[in-house]
């Protein structure tokens, strides 16, 4: 994605959760995930923060205008290197002309495509494997809270001895598939980890905010 970032204007644009405006120098961006540098010697974003007006300008043209919520802070003393993901639609397509530019915006998109889908085998088949364990946990929880529904419509809480018996039970589950990933992770070249990170944000994160099992 690096040689896709270079033809893009190195600026993001945003406002936290405390209505500061702030700027930064763009790093690395792919459809789902933007790295930026932010210089300010006062932690102008927080983790797990959702910031508003998020936008990712190329040229003139606004390509991304959204939220993006912080998924990790590195900080240098000098400045904070913050990956957010990014949650909404992007806006690079409109009112591009058809012709040259928007054969250019297509090239770009494939190569951004491409890039964030070049993945090592194993790290990617140990993400969709917790994918799938997770969203098939989801539904069969579901299903045990819907059998907890009384007479009168309304849900009832389990008892803590039917939570603490199904976190007993999953517990080792969890912690083999986890376990693998870590395994899988720590083979991951320096040059790689942004996407590979990126990938399984985008496809564990939802599933782990909504998991009573997971520890986040």
């Amino acid at each position: 994605m690096d040689r896709t970032t270079r033809r893009i204007e190195s600026l993001v644009a945003f406002k936290n959760s405390q209505g500061v405006k702030a700027t930064g120098t763009l790093v690395h961006l792919t459809r789902n995930m933007v790295v930026f540098e932010v210089y300010n010697p006062y932690s102008i974003v927080q983790l797990s923060e959702v910031l508003g007006e998020f936008r990712v300008l190329r040229g003139e043209r606004v390509i991304y205008s959204g939220r993006a919520v912080v998924s990790n802070l590195v900080s240098t003393g000098l400045m904070l290197i913050v990956s957010a993901t990014l949650v909404d639609a992007w806006t690079d397509l409109l009112g591009v002309p058809a012709g040259a530019q928007l054969e250019r915006e297509v090239h770009e998109f494939v190569s951004d495509w491409e890039s964030s889908h070049d993945l090592q085998p194993q790290y990617q088949l140990s993400v969709t494997t917790i994918n799938s364990f997770l969203s098939e946990l989801s539904r069969w929880v579901e299903q045990l809270e819907a059998e907890s529904t009384n007479s009168e419509g309304h849900r009832t809480d389990p008892d803590p001895d039917t939570l603490a018996s199904l976190q007993h039970s999953l517990t080792p589950k969890i912690f083999e598939l986890f376990g693998r990933f870590e395994e899988v992770a720590a083979q991951i070249a320096p040059e790689e980890e942004v996407q590979h990170k990126a990938f399984a944000q985008r496809e564990l994160h939802p599933l782990m905010l909504i998991s009573p099992f997971v520890h986040r």
